[in-house]
């Protein structure tokens, strides 16, 4: 019997990235028009020599964009757009085929730590983190191409240290030190850092492996941050209050560097240069350093902490998080509730800013804010990357009696059962909506309303529509999966359904038509979204913690042998319900992938087999992918023969099994999770029976 000490369950497994390392350099202004090189210095597939560097010349206004970006000027279509551009930056032609060459193919391909090192200032305040490289080409373009959404992929700022890095010695199963530093200096811009303050109460309130009570120091003095290093012992310092990148106040004429504010004695402003804040730091064991941007904490553009960051981690920092621009309390508290709970779960920093920025987006599903985090990395070995190692596992020798704990877990694992039962019809309601009907009206929308029928047809459809709705509000009731999601998905739903059924009402084509197009979209983007929380549902469905209490308890029960079947069945239930969610997620792909290509012309499908072909492949998700590559081969020869009603008919057939399959796999993952909801129960009946 195993266990992990300080949780008592088992430590989940840290994710070992491959690096994929991209150096900007020599960025200058020629006419007007910015431009720089791009070079791939380490991959898995090797690197270039410099002479081979891609220039990038970027767009006339691409600044200007950045500007808009920063002040939430841009709707969520035109983010996409300005992170295809910065992609085209990042990876140029070449740089891109190397890129494309290491991304994960599967589950079974370790992800990518894209590392991003930037040579200028200038070019550090470039929001890589919106870059948006869909894997899919063809596909309609959501949120799921920006890389940071990504579980399979990592952007982080790179930078060489110029010291050694200490390893990091486990938490021996004791809570993280947290320290929180907050300055608004006198004569400065004035922030509501208590505020800020009691966002971050509350967000540390709910982490329970964070020590407590937290050590909160404002009015923040040099002599206090000293004296508070000293004190706690922190692994993680987390500052809010003011940057600057200016000369040294004692040498005006020096080149300018970056400073945090801290206050004097009499509360006017100490710029703290960010080369003494990293010899205050280098020889504390301070594993992270969070710098937080209030919402009026930077001017347009004055992105300091690309000037303070670098210096803290080529000083031996092993990592810093950084905001590049404001963001609103919503999605503040919600990163940081999922930030410090994954670290303290023994995640890399990676998957922790990842497990963030999704909160983020949850929490502001129309907004910007999932790409503002920056993290600046320094890691050269997997183990780097995971900042608090959990203790070791250790023996258990002796059975352990059924106790509250138990019951705790039994919980938690009844509740996330329930949640993934609840995101998967939350997914089946926007599903049925699309595909139960919205495709239709869409395609017969040229004969309405002249057509009495297909006016009667509309109004049928609205109807189903609208049961859809009722489960999603039910959903919303039971409140177990993310509110704020589920609030905006609702909400959404109901306002352009009520438009929808308002024109038809009125039987007005084109209002009806524009309509039928903004509640597809919102179905669209919510689908992924959905999509990506049931698979974050499944994976963090573990059954282990509670398992090995059971097992532990019937380890000298004279009836062990006949309950640990029992529990082993269960545990591979659970396995089944995990592998049975990553296929529907397949199916999810190709559904979505199906859709485009039966919106085009037929013409254009024959015309572009080639693309459509090489895209179905790479989904396969019809069982082990024979299926999927017998109607690829029909399709493919009949494209040869020129016969066009052989290439729309195999198509179309091909469409059909999908769907029967999807539909297959629906059924199953919700009987999954209510066999799995009821062994768990059952199991824990068992042993306490036989204990």
């Amino acid at each position: 019997m195993v266990s992990s000490a300080g949780s008592g369950g088992l430590a989940p497994m840290a994710k070992d990235y491959r690096n994929f390392n991209v150096r900007l350099f020599e960025r200058r202004v020629t006419a007007g028009l910015e431009e720089c090189k791009v070079l791939v210095t380490d991959s898995p597939v090797g690197e270039d020599h410099i002479r081979n560097a891609s220039a990038v010349t970027f767009p006339s206004d691409f600044r200007q964009r950045l500007s808009s970006l920063e002040s939430r000027a841009l709707s969520i279509k035109e983010v996409i757009g300005l992170g295809v551009d910065i992609a085209s930056i990042l990876f140029p032609k070449a740089v891109r085929e190397k890129l494309l060459q290491c991304l994960p193919r599967d589950d079974r391909d370790p992800p990518l730590r894209i590392r991003v090192q930037c040579e200028e200032l200038e070019l550090d305040l470039i929001p890589w983190e919106y870059a948006y490289l869909p894997r899919d080409q063809f596909a309609q373009r959501n949120v799921t191409g920006f890389l940071v959404l990504n579980s399979d992929t990592s952007l982080v700022r790179y930078k060489l240290m110029n010291r050694p890095r200490r390893p990091l010695q486990t938490l021996g199963g004791r809570s993280l030190r947290l320290f929180a530093a907050f300055s608004s200096p006198t004569g400065e811009l004035k922030l509501d850092l208590s505020k800020e303050e009691e966002n971050m109460r509350r967000i540390l309130e709910k982490v329970e492996t964070i020590q407590k009570p937290v050590r909160f120091v404002d009015h923040l003095t040099v002599r206090a941050f000293n004296d508070a290093l000293a004190e706690v012992e922190p692994d993680i310092v987390h500052y809010a209050g003011h940057g600057a990148f200016r000369p040294p106040p004692a040498n005006p004429t020096a080149p300018a560097t970056g400073h945090l504010l801290f206050e004097e004695d009499d509360g006017s402003a100490c710029y703290y240069q960010s080369e003494l804040l990293a010899l205050d730091l280098q020889d504390k064991n301070v594993r992270l350093v969070v710098l937080s941007a209030c919402e009026s904490a930077l001017g347009a553009g004055q992105n300091a902490w690309a000037a303070v960051a670098p210096v803290l981690v080529t000083a031996g920092i092993p990592a810093v998080v950084g905001m590049q621009y404001s963001v609103f309390d919503q999605s503040a508290i919600a990163f940081g509730e999922r930030f410090y709970s994954s670290l303290a779960q023994g995640k890399t920093i990676d998957e922790a800013v990842a497990e963030g920025r999704k909160a983020m987006l949850r929490a502001r599903p129309d907004g910007r804010d999932f790409g503002v985090p920056v993290l600046y990395l320094r890691c050269n070995e997997p183990s780097d990357a995971v900042l608090f190692p959990l203790s070791p596992k250790v023996l258990v020798s002796a059975p352990t009696p059924v106790d509250d704990r138990a019951e705790r877990d039994l919980d938690s694992v009844l509740h996330r059962i329930a949640q993934l039962g609840d995101y998967k019809r939350l997914h089946d309601a926007l599903h049925n909506t699309r595909d139960g009907g919205l495709d239709v009206m869409l395609a017969k929308i040229d004969s309405f309303p002249a057509n009495a029928r297909t006016v009667a047809e509309f109004r049928a459809y609205l109807a189903k529509f609208k049961a859809q709705l009722t489960a999603v509000q039910q959903v919303f009731e039971r409140d177990l999966c993310e509110r704020t999601l589920v609030t905006a998905l609702r909400d959404g739903f109901a306002a352009t359904l009520a438009e929808v059924e308002a024109a038809v009402s009125a039987k007005d084509a084109q209002g009806s038509q524009s309509a039928m197009t903004n509640l597809e979209s919102h179905i669209v983007f919510y689908s992924s979204i959905v999509n990506q929380n049931l698979v974050a549902a499944a994976a963090n469905l573990d059954l282990e913690p509670l398992l090995h209490v059971l097992r532990a308890t019937v380890g000298g029960a004279p009836a062990a042998a006949t309950t640990l079947p029992e529990l082993d069945e269960l545990s591979s239930l659970s396995d089944t319900l995990k592998s049975k969610v990553g296929l529907h997620s397949r199916y999810q792909l190709m559904d979505n992938a199906l859709s485009i290509l039966k919106s085009q012309p037929d013409a254009d499908l024959i015309k572009n087999w080639k693309n459509h072909k090489s895209r179905i492949l790479l989904l396969q998700p019809m069982g082990s992918g024979d299926a999927s590559k017998d109607f690829v081969q029909i399709i493919g020869e009949a494209v040869d023969r020129g016969d066009k009603d052989a290439v729309l008919g195999a198509f179309v057939e091909f469409c059909s099994a999908v769907q029967t399959d999807f539909s297959s796999v629906d059924t199953d993952l919700l009987r999954l999770c209510d066999e799995v909801k009821d062994k768990t129960a059952k199991s824990l009946v068992s042993v306490r029976r036989v204990h």
